[in-house]
């Protein structure tokens, strides 16, 4: 259907614009050399009269938006898209030559010849185009680690993505931290499984969620024997359950730790101080953290040794008074004083 047919003059020519795809519900705004003319419904035509001595630019709506809808603060929308909305109307010229004759009298004789005589016309080479619409809709994906996505795809197209099963975002010598992978949000609906289909019947927002898992580093150091974490490498997840062990005492080196003299285990320290004082320890881990084992001498056992010793030492002693001379003299003595009492 054309519509608003006009008649041009000698120096203008009608130009026929049509809007293809679509409905005829919708209209498009033509636009020649910058100045609006007009609009199309979808599915007409109508011709426009312009000077076809010079070329024209002919626009088109790049877009019709025909429906928007929100999710989560988001919006969304369906629309008919022309990709080349933009027609250059090119000038043209075109030679048209053709044979004259001349005649002149010469005398009585009437003398005829040709010449060739040539005309340039100007016009526009083309005189009607078609803009094309197709029906899209929008696809607007939100990613925490910026892989964010605004798209738009033909009714009825597939739309495959995948999402990580987790990203690293931090590992130092203390931290570790990474975002697992949950679910998606599809227009407000939750979809499992990191891949995820999609056909474009609709515009959607789409939305990827993650939790984040946090490890802190335990390190436990000792001076003395084998102080140990549960986790092989000192690794917990935040809010889990740890154990420190070590032992409680251990032999000192040399003849003092052959006697029994030991050091026993006192604390475990950290930067705020006593944390424990048994040497198995658990607790919740909340931040990494460094503890320290203390240890305190014990000679009890090596001096109650030596005690025994010297008991013994004392005891063989005074045996061996009893069997000396001083043991005598103290029996002749007594015989003395004995005797002086009979008399």
């Amino acid at each position: 259907m054309i519509l608003g047919a006009s008649t041009t003059s000698s120096e203008t020519t009608a130009v026929t614009i049509t809007a293809s795809g679509l409905p005829a519900t919708l209209s498009v705004t033509i636009s020649v050399d910058g100045k609006e003319v007009g609009s199309i419904p979808g599915g007409a035509s109508k011709a426009f009269d312009v000077d076809k001595t010079v070329p024209h630019i002919f626009l088109a709506d790049a877009q019709v938006i025909t429906s928007c809808s929100s999710y989560e603060g988001k919006s969304v929308c369906s629309r008919y898209a022309c990709a080349k909305n933009r027609w250059i109307a090119e000038v043209g010229k075109t030679e048209t030559c053709e044979m004259i004759p001349v005649c002149v009298h010469v005398g009585l004789r009437l003398v005829c010849t040709y010449e060739q005589r040539c005309q340039t016309t100007t016009d526009l080479k083309e005189k009607a185009h078609t803009f094309e619409y197709v029906a899209e809709h929008e696809l607007l994906v939100s990613d925490v680690h910026g892989r964010d996505l605004d798209e738009w795809y033909r009714t009825g197209s597939d739309v495959s993505m995948a999402a990580e099963e987790s990203i690293i975002t931090r590992d130092t010598s203390n931290v570790r931290e990474r975002d697992i992978f949950q679910d998606w949000m599809v227009n407000g609906v939750r979809v499992e499984g990191n891949a995820l289909s999609l056909k474009m019947d609709q515009p959607y927002f789409v939305r990827s969620e993650y939790v984040t898992e946090t490890q802190y580093r335990v390190r436990v150091t000792s001076e003395l024997g084998n102080p140990t974490t549960d986790s092989p490498e000192g690794w917990y997840l935040k809010g889990q359950t740890a154990t420190i062990t070590v032992e409680a005492q251990i032999p000192m080196e040399g003849w003092v730790g052959a006697l029994g003299g030991k050091m026993v285990f006192v604390a475990w320290h950290s930067l705020r101080g006593i944390e424990s004082q048994t040497p198995k320890f658990t607790f919740m881990v909340e931040e990494p953290v460094t503890f320290r084992a203390e240890w305190r001498t014990n000679y009890s056992q090596p001096m109650a040794l030596v005690a025994v010793v010297a008991a013994l030492i004392a005891g063989a002693l005074v045996l061996a008074l009893h069997k000396s001379g001083r043991l005598k003299v103290s029996g002749q003595g007594k015989e003395k004083q004995a005797s002086k009492s009979g008399t």
